[in-house]
């Protein structure tokens, strides 16, 4: 156990646990936050990503809350400072 996982497997990791129906929208809204704080290049991507698999206008407001969430973060990560 003495090393760091690389990014790219986090963020497989990532997108398998969000796209789980078991897992609660708190805990997904959770996940998004905190790939928005790292505020980098991959996570805004994977952001995008995610953004994309959501209904334009979903009725549910829990989805309603995290499809806000996820756009929030990708357009408050600056891509002009990502390079």
């Amino acid at each position: 156990l003495g090393g760091s996982i690389p990014f790219a497997v986090m963020l497989s990791g990532y997108r398998a646990y969000l796209g789980r129906e078991d897992v609660s929208y708190e805990a997904k809204k959770g996940i998004v936050e905190r790939l928005h704080d790292l505020a980098t290049v991959p996570a805004r991507n994977f952001l995008v990503e995610y953004l994309n698999t959501f209904p334009e206008r979903p009725r549910a407001r829990r989805i309603r809350v995290l499809r806000d969430a996820v756009e929030e973060a990708v357009n408050t990560i600056a891509t002009e400072d990502l390079q």
